[in-house]
């Protein structure tokens, strides 16, 4: 039961912490768009950015808002800008350099506790002319692919939760049914035996 157990909060462990990540390639003076899908998290009202989880370069709202923070200016100037076009919202960052290249991480915003990450995105700027402006290669879990992966694994947890307690009730129910076998039937059996 023990081990059961220990599989279960491991495996639950992989899911809730596999996060959407991928990579673009751009070549170095060329324009890198990076998009997050924002469908999954209808209840947000604002999207914050960083980069490398330490710079907070922008926050766009819901509506579209973009407000570019002091980060993003000073690292990028005017090349950097943020849109949001129906469910998703792109970073568009123009004439790349290789001192562009980080981790940009997007996260909604649902309550003031609950901010879920809606990935990462690695920017990697490469000096070869034949990659096309943007070229994405994921490496990750989309948030599809999360929220399939969250439903198998909750299914299975139940199923095994309800095999573990048929086998725990058979048992008991065995060990009743045979420990009422070793029982006399009534108390009248010991008091013929002393009869005789």
């Amino acid at each position: 039961m023990g081990k059961v157990n220990l599989f279960l909060i491991l495996l639950s462990h992989f899911v809730v912490f596999s996060v959407h990540s991928s990579i673009v390639k751009v070549a170095e003076g060329k324009k890198a768009v990076l998009e997050w899908n924002t469908l999954p998290y209808k209840n947000a009202g604002s999207f914050h950015f960083y980069l490398n989880e330490q710079k907070n370069l922008a926050t766009v709202t819901a509506s579209g808002t973009v407000t570019l923070l002091t980060d993003a200016t000073e690292l990028y100037g005017d090349r950097l800008k943020f849109e949001k076009d129906g469910n998703l919202i792109r970073l568009i960052l123009s004439d790349v350099k290789h001192s562009d290249e980080g981790k940009f991480l997007g996260i909604a915003e649902i309550r003031f506790n609950d901010r879920p990450e809606m990935g990462e995105i690695t920017l990697d700027v490469t000096d070869e002319s034949n990659v096309p402006n943007s070229s994405s290669s994921r490496t990750g879990l989309s948030s599809s692919d999360t929220g399939i992966i969250i439903g198998i694994v909750i299914g299975v947890i139940l199923l095994v939760i309800i095999i573990i307690a048929i086998v725990c009730y058979r048992k008991k129910k065995q060990k009743r049914t045979s420990g009422e076998e070793d029982k006399p039937m009534n108390g009248n059996n010991s008091k013929d035996s002393d009869r005789r």
